[in-house]
């Protein structure tokens, strides 16, 4: 319903009423400017006035409503002399055009006192802009309202270094949370507020390499093993907790998917993760509660199994400081006969492997005894004496230790046993174990790759067996 600012019953009259205020002028704006605002001679707001709106001459004005928002009223004599001004002067509260539809970001002005700003933002995170407190003046209220169920946030940002209940901004996460605040002048308040808080049961969550923090709870069922889990999708500002209904694996990432003690974690069956989201799909695992009551220990941990399919040219795995590694090949056989298994490092995450003499500085003691010292490049894991076959039934299987190869300095050990069998699947060929002692005081390690030594990174593994990795931590 608009608001009725004057009647025709009013009548004006000069101050010593000698005479009517014939012809005085009512002149509307926007409040704070001298923008004309209009106003209107039905209820319906269909029918705007002339403005300034004209006093008859029985010093009366006709039928004026206001519509939503704010006004800085003046009225004058004839010849545009002051009699009187009033700013803000409110105008209809919930009427015409008092929900305002939005899809991005929007800028609240003075016309929007008393609207609802309903936002979507399924096209992407949104901010709803508040005005400078002095402009929008004391007692301007404005509700904002997250209308769309995706995990993008709506954020009511107040002007500049202002404040809304002490804060600068206030989130809406989740769909129909609202809020709506009023200015003091000099600042904001949140005078009412509608946020979920969603203690109750989601439907579940199929795990996967990126899973999705759905909005209908804040407790939900995690199913299956797909992964490992690396990535949250989710609003910010979330309390959730997930209930493993069987043993997925979570990888820690700093920002992603920060989980207690830095370490991935690898769940049983009933364990519950409780976690926060810091922002948009950041999440922080604050803590963990074990189905068998006991401690999560982060001391020593399974990272992955992989099976070792589609002809792969190379076998990488990745490093971080402050663990031992253990790392088991099995199954596993050339696509080229009579080949050797090679190991080559890096020190710049992968994106290459030195393949150079001096590059490594390594002592090797291998199973026949000899020594080698910064040969060609490489470790000679499998192979150097009796080369791999690729019949049919040949299966080979090594496992290799590695002390703390993430660390800069002297302080690393690699060492490895293994052994291979033929085809008949009864004759073990060849069983070999060799280590070394890094010399050199460089840069860390970061990866370790394994490939076939005809034509390096060209021959494929075939697809068979998988590799497995393990860790310790070092204190």
């Amino acid at each position: 319903m608009a608001t009725r600012f004057s009647t025709p019953i009013t009548q004006f009259v000069n101050d010593d009423a000698s005479s009517t205020g014939s012809g005085w002028l009512l002149n509307f704006y926007s409040t704070g400017t001298s923008n004309r605002k209009d106003t209107f001679s039905n209820n319906a707001l269909s029918s705007a006035n002339a403005n300034p709106v004209v006093a008859d001459s029985s010093g009366r004005f006709a039928d004026i409503f206001l519509e939503s928002g704010t006004y800085k009223v003046v009225l004058t004599d004839a010849d545009a002399v002051q009699k009187w001004s009033a700013d803000p002067v409110a105008g209809s509260l919930g009427a015409g055009g008092a929900v305002l539809a939005k899809t991005s970001s929007y800028t609240v002005v003075a016309d929007d006192q008393s609207k609802v700003i309903a936002t979507n933002a399924s096209s992407g995170a949104a901010t709803v802009t508040l005005p400078a407190a002095t402009t929008a003046g004391d007692g301007f209220d404005i509700s904002v309202k997250k209308t769309d169920s995706s995990v993008n946030a709506v954020t009511i940002d107040a002007n500049g270094a202002e404040l809304i209940d002490g804060v600068t901004t206030f989130v809406l996460s989740a769909q129909y949370d609202e809020a709506t605040l009023r200015c003091d002048g000099t600042g904001w308040h949140i005078v009412a507020s509608h946020v979920l808080t969603r203690n109750t049961k989601g439907g579940d969550i199929v795990s996967a390499t990126t899973i999705v923090i759905d909005v209908d709870g804040n407790y939900f069922d995690l199913t299956g093993t797909t992964g490992p889990i690396a990535a949250m999708t989710v609003e910010p500002n979330r309390e959730f907790k997930l209930q493993c209904d069987s043993t997925p694996t979570f990888t820690h990432h700093a920002t992603n998917l920060d989980l207690p003690g830095g370490v991935s974690y690898v769940a049983a069956a009933g364990d519950i993760l409780f976690c926060q989201s810091t922002g948009a799909s950041t999440v922080q695992v604050t803590a963990i509660t074990r189905a068998d009551g006991k401690a999560v220990t982060v001391s020593e941990e399974f990272i992955s199994t992989t099976a070792i399919a589609s002809t792969p040219t190379s076998l990488t795995v990745a490093f971080i400081a402050g663990w031992d590694y253990e790392i088991t090949i099995e199954g596993f056989a050339p696509t080229a006969d009579t080949n050797a298994l090679w190991a080559r490092l890096s020190d710049d995450s992968g994106v290459s492997y030195e393949a150079g003499a001096a590059d490594y500085h390594w002592t090797i003691d291998e199973s026949g005894g000899t020594t080698q010292d910064e040969s060609d490049g490489k470790f000679v894991l499998m192979g150097g004496a009796v080369s791999l076959g690729n019949d049919s039934g040949n299966s080979n299987i090594i496992k290799l230790t590695f002390t703390n190869p993430n660390a800069s300095g002297d302080s690393k050990v690699l060492y490895w046993e293994g052994f291979s069998m033929n085809s008949s699947s009864t004759v073990l060929i060849a069983p070999v174990q060799g280590g070394g002692i890094y010399r050199k005081d460089t840069a860390a390690i970061t990866n370790i790759e394994f490939a076939w030594a005809t034509s390096y990174g060209t021959h494929t593994f075939k697809s068979q067996g998988d590799i497995t990795v393990r860790r310790k931590k070092r204190s």
